[in-house]
């Protein structure tokens, strides 16, 4: 699952989801559970400029800067250097919470 995190912090759109299934009578997600949660901060579009090599921040809306090869490209990049534990010390934060999400379920 991909949620933007837009001005929310990643705990907040993280609770906003268990609210969400709680609503539509869904379990909560379980640590067990094969779901990765993935929540960028402000948009997937921040994480596509870093794995593509540019410096980002996790404030600016780099949505108008990608293209959707960009998109392609960047996710095998990101399944590669997660399973590599590859990403960087400057990678945004969120990244590197996903990274741990995607690794936490070996896959």
């Amino acid at each position: 699952m991909l949620i933007d995190g837009d001005v929310s912090t990643r705990a907040e759109r993280r609770q906003h989801l268990a609210d969400s299934c709680a609503n539509a009578g869904v379990p909560p997600l379980q640590n067990d559970d094969p779901v990765c949660v993935f929540v960028p901060k402000h948009n997937i579009q921040t994480w596509v400029k870093f794995l593509m090599g540019s410096p980002v921040d996790e404030e600016t809306d780099y949505k108008r800067q990608v293209s959707e090869a960009d998109r392609r490209t960047a996710s095998v990049k990101l399944a590669e250097k997660c399973r590599s534990n590859e990403i960087r010390e400057d990678a945004p934060a969120s990244l590197r919470a996903a990274c741990s999400e995607f690794n936490r379920l070996a896959l």
